[in-house]
């Protein structure tokens, strides 16, 4: 479609695709689409991540990796539209980060949670008769390990979410998925006899009540909740310069010349008017008038940007 055409116009012209031409007619006469979209991407990553879990979980050796490998894929298909989140422990941590209203916490923490159980219910019917999908427990006596295992791997995941994908010394990156992913990964093939592995509210509850389980929701709600509270507080004390939190409904995040992650010493970065970053929210950062530049003083021996 040319620049300033209308949808009938470019139709009209007859030289683009006529049916992705009418969709984009019939989608831009509503913002609905546009409203809904970050709630069905949450719905949409929860539903494929507890899919897969369901499938493979106690059934393969590869589990881990194919767990890790979805969650890596639906944050990058996605991660543009509602940040990729898929836990609602995550999207408590970019709450407390200064990203996420809490409304629309509540919001994606529902979306999560119907996916979790679509995700789990689908599952349970594409397993053969017979086979029963994974339901995540922990060995008796053994509440506070487990507790332990789901905080410490939960707090480890949305710590890794703040740092790689919500910081704007980190940039523009192409590695914030595989990050998440392969803590998840990490964590699965690490502490999955412990505590079940699931660090995330959604997944647990999915898998419970598909399961006519519901002694044990609780658990999986307090311990990836704790984790991720604890990893919004300690974001903020170890990135005291990522000044950029903006709360309500605001699409631009105003950055005072610099916002410095604290493994890169004295870092500064400005971005033009006209070179814009997105954040992992898929907000814009820039500060009018300004060069984009990166400089690193008193060097730690790192080379950034």
């Amino acid at each position: 479609m040319g620049k300033g055409q209308t949808p009938d116009e470019a139709i009209e012209k007859g030289d683009e695709n006529f049916i992705s031409l009418m969709i984009v007619k019939l989608v831009s006469k509503s913002t609905l689409p546009k409203t809904l979209a970050p709630f069905y991407a949450e719905f949409y990553g929860a539903m494929m991540l507890v899919l897969v879990i369901t499938l493979t979980a106690g059934r393969s050796e590869l589990a881990p990796l194919a767990i890790g490998s979805i969650l890596m894929v639906m944050v990058f298909t996605y991660g543009h539209l509602s940040g990729g989140h898929f836990n609602p422990a995550v999207s408590f941590a970019v709450m407390m980060r200064g990203k996420l209203t809490p409304l629309r916490w509540v919001f994606y923490a529902i979306a999560q949670v119907i996916g979790g159980l679509c995700g789990a219910a689908l599952g349970d019917h594409i397993l053969p008769d017979g086979v029963d999908g994974p339901i995540p427990s922990y060995p008796d006596n053994e509440l506070g390990s487990a507790f332990a295992a789901e905080f410490f791997f939960s707090f480890a995941l949305c710590t890794t979410v703040l740092n790689t994908a919500t910081t704007v010394s980190v940039g523009q990156n192409s590695f914030y998925g595989l990050a998440i992913g392969f803590t998840v990964l990490a964590g699965a093939i690490t502490v999955g006899d412990i505590s079940g592995a699931v660090f995330n509210p959604a997944v647990g509850t999915g898998l419970l009540v598909i399961a006519g389980e519901w002694s044990d929701i609780w658990f999986y709600w307090l311990a990836p909740m704790f984790g991720g509270f604890v990893a919004g507080v300690m974001f903020h004390l170890v990135n005291s310069d990522e000044d950029d939190i903006v709360f309500g409904k605001a699409t631009e995040i105003k950055v005072a010349g610099a916002a410095v992650g604290a493994h890169v010493g004295k870092y500064r970065q400005s971005i033009s008017s006209d070179m814009s970053t997105k954040d992992f929210t898929g907000r814009t950062s820039i500060v009018p008038g300004m060069s984009f530049r990166g400089i690193v003083e008193e060097s730690t021996g790192m080379i950034v940007h």
